[in-house]
Parts: structure tokens; sequence; C-alpha cells
């Protein structure tokens, strides 16, 4: 990232909050129950707990593709192809265990 550069993006929240359907794109694209963090001595895993998360439309009021620039993507020059926010939840973590040594 270069210095001093930002990227901004406005959102509103729409509509009551949901969970998503099992087997959705919602569901597959927010649930996760695995968490994945790299060291030096290789990859950890560890479960994460949390209810469902409460599902929301949004309505996306300005984007940028600054964050593609940053990761060496080409810009897309569309908007999003699928949107969804959440006002989020608790989650607990559980032991982290080194599952893939480097």
């Amino acid at each position: 990232m270069g210095s001093g550069e930002s990227s901004r993006f406005v959102y509103q929240f729409e509509g009551a909050p949901r969970a998503a359907e099992i087997g959705s794109l919602d569901f597959f694209l927010t649930e996760r129950y695995v968490l994945f963090a790299e060291t030096k001595k290789g990859i950890y895993e560890g479960r994460v707990a949390h209810v469902p998360y409460p599902l929301s439309s949004v309505n996306v009021l300005q984007i940028d593709e600054l964050p593609f620039a940053w990761n060496h993507f080409a810009a897309t020059n569309h908007p999003p192809d699928h949107v969804i926010g959440s006002q989020g939840v608790d989650v607990k973590i559980g032991p982290l265990k080194l599952t893939h040594p480097t």
C-alpha cells in the first residue's frame, strides 16, 4: 500500500436482519466456523463458535477499487456482483492448533 493512500466505502443497511438459509450463497459467504493463522512455524487452525450472523441487504453508496491495485489485481470497473452486510456477532475462539508445520 502506498504512503497515505486510503480507500473509502460508504453503505447503508436496508431491511430487517435475517439469518442466511443453509445452502444459500449468503450462508456460504458468511457462516465460517474455523479460522486460520499463519506464522513462521506454520498454519494454525482454531474453531469459532457464534450465533448465525444477522444479515441485511446493503445499499452501496460509494466504493473504490484501490484495494485491488494494492494487491496487484486489475480493476473490475463494475459494481459488486453481490453485497450483504451484518452488524456482527460476538464470537468465541477455541485454542489454535498447529495443523500444517513448515
